[in-house]
């Protein structure tokens, strides 16, 4: 199901085991070997979180493609939301379930909460009665810094990869995702993994940014400049998606404008395109599009004045990472756009 709605499988298998012994690890090497991607495809609770990172301890590199839609693949597919959906990245618009209360014991000792926290918990569940709408709020709030700290480590091992670090240091922070996803006695991240990751992610974005600006020098001769606000301001937003996301949509077509109108080569009034590490973008009259070929996916499409897309904070960082490196170097010539 996974491999069904990806929009560019490529090169990849996707996998999901429902033990440790039924992983087929040899033969996935090989596959590897033969530059397949593997892809792990596991359900998105604890137990499929769990199987997925001892697939990338057994293996050394995998990918992780997450359901946002129910708890597997298959629920997905079969969603309404399934054809809009982005791996990896929170449906827009959706109403998330309560959280199972039976799980939120194992969720809470995870993100490191203390004993007397765990006994109230505890307490609430034995008690079989309704939940206070405090106590719902509580729960909530320990679900989905459970859920942030596990696509956390996930960008972490992803961000690892890219910049270099052995095998073994991937098998480590499999190890340390493993004991995290514990299905009787989770362990909480330590003060020296969590300073780890942040240091890890901060030299991949610092080298994600960089890769992006120097990806091919400025052009100086434009024939002709774009204007941001004739674009933005007929735009509409065609998917039911939160303010915050229409606001992080919005303001990535009018970096695109300016990254494009910097970078382009052999640049035209009807049509540009530019790639710049992971992400290309494309301008065709008044249509803008941002492919990233990591996420394998097209993640901003304005089209006919109706925009939609999963630009996260983090892309939105690094346009803006890149125009404020080419302001203070003084590279490329300035523009009022």
């Amino acid at each position: 199901s996974a491999a069904a709605l990806a929009e560019q499988p490529g090169k990849a298998m996707f996998v999901s085991t429902d033990g440790a012994g039924s992983i087929p690890t040899a033969w996935l090497r090989q596959q590897q070997q033969q530059g397949v991607e593997i892809v792990a495809a596991h359900d998105s609770d604890r137990a499929g979180e769990e199987m997925a990172w001892r697939l990338a301890a057994e293996l050394g590199s995998v990918t992780r493609a997450t359901p946002t839609v129910g708890k597997d693949w298959n629920e997905q597919l079969k969603s309404d939301y399934a054809k809009r959906s982005t791996v990896g990245d929170l449906q827009p618009g959706r109403v998330e379930p309560q959280p199972d209360v039976s799980g939120w014991k194992l969720v809470a000792q995870a993100i490191g909460k203390p004993d007397a926290y765990i006994s109230r918990i505890e307490a609430v569940v034995a008690s079989s009665q309704p939940l206070q709408i405090e106590a719902v709020v509580a729960m909530r709030l320990d679900f989905n810094t459970y859920k942030q700290t596990a696509s956390d480590l996930w960008q972490w091992y992803q961000a690892a990869r890219d910049i270099g670090k052995p095998d073994a240091y991937l098998g480590r922070i499999a190890e340390v995702a493993i004991t995290f996803h514990h299905p009787k006695t989770p362990t909480p991240l330590t003060q020296q993994a969590i300073a780890t990751m942040q240091q890890d992610l901060a030299q991949h974005e610092q080298l994600s940014t960089s890769s992006l600006w120097q990806h091919h020098s400025p052009i100086t001769d434009l024939t002709r400049l774009m204007k941001t606000n004739s674009v933005v301001a007929h735009t509409a937003t065609k998917d039911s998606s939160s303010p915050q996301q229409e606001r992080l949509n919005t303001r990535a077509v009018e970096l695109s404008i300016k990254l494009l109108s910097t970078f382009a080569k052999n640049q035209r009034s009807d049509h540009v395109s530019w790639t710049g590490g992971w992400y290309t973008f494309t301008k065709v009259g008044s249509n803008i599009k941002i492919d990233c070929s990591q996420r394998q996916s097209t993640i901003l499409e304005l089209s006919n004045g109706n925009l939609q897309g999963s630009i996260t904070q983090r892309d939105v960082e690094k346009f803006e990472g890149v125009l404020e490196t080419i302001k203070e170097k003084e590279i490329g010539k300035q523009f009022e756009l």
